[in-house]
C-alpha cells in the first residue's frame, strides 16, 4: 500500500519553493536569493539601484509538466496563481477533466521555461532527462525535481548548468541519494533540498496514520486502502495466507 493522497499538496509547495528560489526570491538563478543573502550579510549592501541582482518573473513564462498525477495537478493550480502558462505531458492520453493543454515529451521539452518532474522511478523513467533531453529544452529554461534523483542524469545535468544552457536547477532529490553529487555543490545557480517534499507536521502524520490503517486493514483480510497492486487479492496466494 502507499499513501497517494495525502502528500500532493506538500510536495507541490515545495516543488513552487525550488521554483520560487530559483527565479523569484533573488540569489542562485533568477532572482538570486542565495547570492543576494550572502551580499547583505557580508555587509555590502549599500542601498537600492535599478539593476542590482535582478531576477526574473514568473507571470508569463511556461511552466511544463511530466507526470499529471495527484501532485503535478497541484503544482500546476499553484502555477496559475503567478501567471504562468500550463503544459503537460504523460504517458497516456489527454485526460479530459484537465484544463491544460497535453503537448508531446519533444514539445514539452522546447516549450518549458521551467520544467517540472513528477512521476514515479522505473526502467522506463530511470536517466529519462539526459543529455540528449537537457539538450532539447530552452536556453535558459529551469529544471525543478521533487519526484526521483534517477529520473535525471545528474552528470548531464551538471554540464547543462556549466555552459549556462540551463539557467538553473532546483532538486529535492538525487540520483545517489542520500548522497549529493560534489559537482553541483560547486555551481552557482542550484537550489538543493534534502527530500523535504512531504515534510509538514501535518502531512507526515496523516501518511503514518493513512499507512497504519491500510495495515489494519490488510491484517484483517479485507481489502486495503490504496493498494498498489489489487491484484494480489484475488490470487491463491492471498486466499491461502487468509486460511
Amino acid at each position: 500500500m502507499n499513501t497517494p493522497d495525502v502528500l500532493a499538496d506538500a510536495t507541490a509547495d515545495i516543488a513552487m519553493l525550488l521554483l520560487l528560489l530559483l527565479l523569484v526570491v533573488v540569489v542562485v538563478v533568477v532572482h538570486r536569493a542565495p547570492e543576494a543573502m550572502r551580499f547583505l550579510a557580508d555587509g555590502k549592501f549599500t542601498g537600492w539601484k535599478p539593476e542590482f541582482l535582478l531576477g526574473r518573473d514568473l507571470k508569463s513564462k511556461t511552466l511544463g509538466i511530466l507526470g499529471m498525477g495527484r501532485i503535478g495537478k497541484a503544482v500546476a493550480r499553484r502555477a496559475e496563481s503567478f501567471g504562468m502558462k500550463v503544459l503537460y505531458h504523460t504517458r497516456y492520453r489527454a485526460k479530459a477533466d484537465l484544463p491544460w493543454p497535453r503537448v508531446s515529451f519533444d514539445g514539452l521539452l522546447s516549450e518549458s521555461d521551467v520544467l517540472s518532474l513528477h512521476l514515479p522511478l522505473t526502467d522506463s523513467t530511470r536517466h529519462l532527462i539526459g543529455a540528449v533531453q537537457l539538450g532539447k529544452m530552452k536556453e535558459g529554461a529551469v529544471l525543478v525535481n521533487t519526484s526521483r534523483g534517477p529520473i535525471v542524469d545528474e552528470g548531464a545535468l551538471v554540464e547543462a548548468l556549466r555552459s549556462e544552457h540551463l539557467f538553473g536547477a532546483g532538486l529535492d532529490v538525487f540520483e545517489e541519494e542520500p548522497k549529493v553529487n560534489p559537482r553541483l555543490w560547486q555551481l552557482p545557480n542550484v537550489v538543493l533540498l534534502p527530500h523535504i517534499g512531504s515534510g509538514t507536521l501535518e502531512t507526515r502524520s496523516e501518511m503514518g496514520t493513512t499507512a497504519a490503517t491500510s495495515l489494519h486493514e490488510a491484517l484483517l483480510g479485507k481489502h486495503a486502502s490504496n493498494t498498489v497492486n489489487p491484484e494480489v487479492y484475488s490470487s491463491e496466494v492471498w486466499q491461502s495466507r487468509q486460511t
